[in-house]
């Protein structure tokens, strides 16, 4: 990596601290591209998702049947991690379609423009209440075939609709671990990695 691409990590580093809204982070998301995700086209992207998908469910799993011999390997990020790349693979795949994740948030949720995540998931509790996990990742399942369908007719403003429905069901999860899903994504090395 050249000292200008380092000189871009530490900057984006920076601005990640600020990151509260859907909006900040699909920006630094955007921003970020030259540097980590400028040479991914969408189809990767949705691979990248498809994978992280399978690792939530094998993270679920592993929590609810640890006794399974072929589940726990080494290496095994947890239901958390997982729950994060999910939401980060969403973001990066709305920003790759040129949609605006916090406005079909808001129309989706009906939640107000420029409310904190955490805000977001603090709404989506009181809206769904306690919904049980296996539905939520059921649910991911669905919408992620949905998605790959979507992509594969080229119908991009959908498969962006289906990313978002992700990304809400990704928050109502974060409640049920009782985590702070930005915070989460923040901390990670790289967000998303």
């Amino acid at each position: 990596m050249s000292s200008e691409e380092m000189a871009l990590i530490k900057k984006y580093k920076l601005h990640l601290k600020d990151v509260k809204t859907i909006r900040d982070a699909q920006e630094w998301t955007y921003e970020r591209w030259g540097i980590y995700d400028e040479h991914l086209a969408l189809a990767d992207i949705m691979a990248w998702l498809g994978e992280e998908i399978g690792e939530l469910f094998k993270s679920y799993l592993n929590e609810k049947y640890p006794s399974i011999w072929w589940m726990n390997r080494e290496g095994e990020e947890g239901i958390e991690n997982e729950i994060v790349d999910v939401f980060h693979w969403c973001l990066t795949g709305v920003s790759r379609t040129g949609g605006d994740l916090e406005e079909s948030l808001l129309k989706l949720e009906k939640i107000e423009r420029g409310t904190s995540i955490l805000e977001i998931q603090s709404k989506l509790q009181e809206k769904y209440g306690e919904k049980e996990f296996k539905q939520i990742i059921f649910h991911i399942g669905q919408l992620y075939g949905e998605a790959c369908s979507s992509y594969l007719k080229g119908e991009t403003s959908n498969l962006s609709k289906k990313l978002v429905k992700i990304v809400s069901l990704c928050l109502i999860a974060s409640n049920l671990l009782k985590m702070n899903l930005i915070e989460v994504w923040k901390a990670r090395p790289v967000p998303g990695k």
